[in-house]
C-alpha cells in the first residue's frame, strides 16, 4: 500500500462524511476542486488541438492524481510529464491499464536517482516508455553507467533554454553542441527529441503576448535541430539524424492556450519543421487554472450556462477569525502552508471570490491577512473590513498558483456545479 492509499484508509471514514453536504460545511482550511470546471477546461483544450498536426503531453504536477490525469489526457492522448519520481509511481496503475504509455521525468536526473529510474523502467510494460530530460554531459555519463532494467536504451529529450534560464542550454550554444556530441557518442542512450518551456510566458497579458512566447518556443526547438545537425556532421553521422524520427516538445499553459495559432506562426516566421520531426505541446496547469493564468488573458471564460461559475477549478475554503477595524484588515486561518507565497500579476497571494476587492495581502505560517485592494475598480465587497466580514464567515479564495497551493494539502474535496461535495481525492505526496 502506498502513502496515498494509506492516507485514504486512515482518513476516508472521517472525510467521506462530508460527501453530500455543501462546501460551507467543510473544515477550514480545505482545498476544493470543481469537477465540472476541470472537465470543461480539459474539453476546451482538447478541442483546440483538433485539426493541428501536434500531439499532447500532460503535466501531472499541478494535481498529482490519477483522477485528473484521466480527464486531462482524454481518450486520445497517452503521454505525461512528472516532476517527481513519486508521481511516476502513482501513475503505475494507469500505465498498467494502458491509459498512460509514455512518461517523461521532467527534471534533469540527479545522479542518485538513476538506479531508481532504472528500477522503475523494469516495472513498466513493454508498450510503455520512460523518458528523461538532460542538459549536461555528466548526466549522460551517469546514465551510461547503469542501463534501464527494461532492457531499452535510455530515451532522452535534450532540454533547451529559450531565455527563461531555469534549466536547459541555449539552442545555438557551444555547450549544446558539446552535450549533443556526448549524447551521440555515448552508448546506451537514444536522443528522442528536444524540449522547450516558456516559463516566462506567465508574465503574458494577452493572447498576442502568449503567441509571441509560443513563437519563441518554436524558434528554440528549430534552432536546436540545426545544432544537432552540426554536431552530427562533425562526427560523420549526419545522414543518421537527417531521417531519425524526433519529437519537438514545446509548451506552457499560456502558450498551450493559444496553440491554435501555431500554423499562422509557422507561416509568418517561415520556420519549417523537418519532415522527420513531429511537434508536441505540453502543459499542466490548465485543468485547474489560477490567478496567474487568469492574468495572462488567455484562460477561457466561465460557462455562461452556470450563473456565478468560474474557469478556476482550484479554490480554498477559509474562515474569518478576527477583524481589525483600526487597520482595515481581517484575519483568516490560512497562511503560507495552506496557500503558498506565490506572487502574480494581480495583487495578493490569493483573492476572495465574490469579494474581489479583498486580497490575501500578508501571510505567515498559519495566519493570513485580508487587505483591501485600493486599485480594484470592480468586484464585490465593501471598502472596510468591518462592513465586509464577520467573525466566523466562511470564504472561498482563488489562489495565485494552484500547483503550490494544491501541494500543501493531503486531500482535495471534490465539488459539483452546486458546490456540493461529491468525493474526496488523495494526491501523491513526497518526492520518491
Amino acid at each position: 500500500m502506498d502513502e496515498a492509499a494509506a492516507r485514504k484508509v486512515a482518513m476516508h471514514p472521517l472525510l467521506s462524511s462530508y460527501i453530500g453536504g455543501p462546501r460551507s460545511s467543510l473544515p477550514t482550511p480545505s482545498l476544493c476542486v470543481s469537477l465540472p470546471t476541470i472537465k470543461r477546461n480539459c474539453d476546451i483544450f482538447h478541442r483546440s488541438l483538433e485539426g493541428l498536426d501536434i500531439s499532447f503531453r500532460a503535466h501531472v504536477k499541478t494535481h498529482k492524481t490519477a483522477e485528473v490525469t484521466r480527464i486531462e489526457l482524454g481518450p486520445n492522448h497517452h503521454s505525461v510529464i512528472t516532476s517527481t519520481i513519486r508521481e511516476i509511481r502513482g501513475l503505475q496503475p494507469l500505465i498498467e491499464e494502458g491509459v498512460v504509455t509514455d512518461v517523461l521525468y521532467g527534471l534533469p536526473p540527479a545522479a542518485s536517482y538513476v538506479a531508481t529510474l532504472s528500477s522503475i523502467s523494469g516495472t513498466m510494460p513493454p508498450t510503455a516508455n520512460l523518458r528523461l530530460l538532460v542538459d549536461n554531459p555528466a548526466q549522460i555519463t551517469s546514465l551510461a553507467s547503469l542501463p534501464q532494467l527494461s532492457g531499452k536504451p535510455w530515451s532522452i529529450f535534450i532540454k533547451l533554454d529559450g531565455g527563461y534560464h531555469r534549466a536547459g542550454l541555449e539552442p545555438e550554444s557551444e555547450a549544446l553542441q558539446e552535450l549533443l556530441t556526448t549524447a551521440i557518442q555515448a552508448k546506451n542512450n537514444d536522443i528522442y527529441g528536444f524540449y522547450a518551456h516558456a516559463g516566462d510566458s506567465y508574465s503574458a497579458k494577452s493572447s498576442k503576448d502568449s503567441l509571441d512566447y509560443l513563437k519563441l518556443e518554436l524558434e528554440t526547438v528549430a534552432a536546436g535541430i540545426k545544432t544537432l545537425h552540426t554536431a552530427a556532421d562533425s562526427l560523420g553521422v549526419a545522414s543518421d539524424f537527417a531521417t531519425k524520427p524526433l519529437v519537438l516538445s514545446i509548451g506552457a499553459t499560456p502558450t498551450a492556450h493559444v496553440v491554435s495559432g501555431l500554423k499562422s506562426i509557422e507561416n509568418e516566421t517561415g520556420i519549417k519543421i523537418p519532415s522527420n520531426c513531429t511537434l508536441e505541446i505540453h502543459a499542466g496547469n490548465f485543468p485547474f487554472n489560477d490567478l496567474q493564468q487568469l492574468a495572462t488573458g488567455v484562460v477561457p471564460p466561465p460557462d455562461p450556462a452556470i450563473s456565478g461559475s468560474s474557469s478556476l477549478a482550484c479554490t480554498l475554503n477559509v474562515e474569518v477569525v478576527s477583524i481589525y477595524p483600526s487597520r482595515n484588515e481581517a484575519l483568516i486561518n490560512a497562511g503560507v502552508l495552506a496557500v503558498g507565497r506565490e506572487p502574480g500579476q494581480s495583487p495578493g497571494f490569493a483573492r476572495v471570490r465574490d469579494k474581489e476587492r479583498w486580497v490575501l495581502g500578508k501571510v505567515s505560517q498559519e495566519h493570513g491577512i485580508l487587505k483591501f485592494n485600493k486599485e480594484a475598480t470592480e468586484g464585490g465587497g465593501e471598502d472596510t473590513a468591518e462592513k465586509t466580514f464577520r467573525v466566523g464567515d466562511k470564504l472561498v479564495l482563488d489562489v495565485q498558483h494552484a500547483c503550490v497551493a494544491a501541494a500543501s494539502h493531503d486531500w482535495y474535496f471534490v465539488v459539483d456545479e452546486g458546490d456540493i461535495v461529491t468525493d474526496v481525492w488523495y494526491p501523491w505526496r513526497g518526492w520518491m
